[in-house]
């Protein structure tokens, strides 16, 4: 199985996650970065904070996801990455997840696409023009040849070009894929790399790190799962 962060990892991530919020002048913050310290060292002997900027929380999401996408049934998989909404820098507390997935889902079904996929929401850093782009990556299980043309169909309604992109999952890449669906963290980028089998992150500036711990703050990393085509079961979902 792929390796996840490893309960150092998390130690040296909470540190700047837990910067970032006291950077913040909004309220809470303060509390937030006790909690996610309290999660991570397990001060609070096997409490979770439950909040998406804690490494630990995330990365039982995360663990979560790859379980799903290694049990799901499907003969070949493929990558989908759609391009949901850019947010100015400032604005990206105000971003409304649901109403996001509630919107993409629905341009999926007016365009006639009836794919199964597994995922996640993430937000990019865009320096050149001080803006969040929110996104989703998705696997698709067994998608079929009628709906990446309708995902085509789709892309070009949408105002961003290339909105939707869909690459090819090469056998055994299928964890770390996973992985990279869902990374919930302070960086500008993160690209997974097949012969290490990690993500690598790249810290992101110092306001906008302190944006997006505040947007992660407000938030549950349950949240920021996207599955399509699958019915919840609370914390779960029928893969069957």
């Amino acid at each position: 199985m792929f390796e996840l962060e490893t309960d150092q990892d998390l130690r040296r991530f909470v540190g700047n996650h837990a910067s970032a919020l006291r950077r913040s002048t909004r309220r809470h913050s303060e509390w937030a970065a006790d909690e996610i310290e309290a999660c991570v060292w397990d001060r609070m002997r096997g409490h979770r904070c439950g909040l998406a900027i804690c490494p630990r929380c995330a990365r039982d999401t995360r663990l979560r996801l790859l379980n799903w996408a290694e049990s799901a049934p499907h003969s070949e998989a493929a990558l989908v990455t759609s391009y949901l909404k850019s947010v100015a820098f400032g604005d990206l507390c105000g971003a409304d997840l649901e109403r996001l997935k509630r919107n993409f889902r629905q341009q999926l079904v007016r365009g006639g696409v009836g794919m199964k996929a597994l995922g996640g929401i993430e937000t990019a850093w865009e320096a050149a023009t001080s803006s969040w782009l929110i996104h989703a990556h998705h696997i698709a299980l067994d998608l079929q040849p009628e709906d990446r043309s309708r995902l085509k169909d789709v892309a070009k309604s949408l105002s961003r070009p290339r909105a939707i992109k869909v690459q090819p999952i090469k056998e055994g890449e299928l964890d770390y894929t996973a992985t990279y669906c869902l990374k919930l963290g302070l960086m500008v980028s993160s690209r997974s790399n097949a012969k290490s089998r990690r993500n690598f992150r790249i810290r992101m500036p110092s306001a906008p790190a302190t944006e997006l711990a505040e947007f992660l703050a407000g938030h549950g990393p349950d949240d920021f799962l996207f599955p399509i085509g699958f019915r919840r079961r609370g914390a779960s979902i029928e893969l069957a």
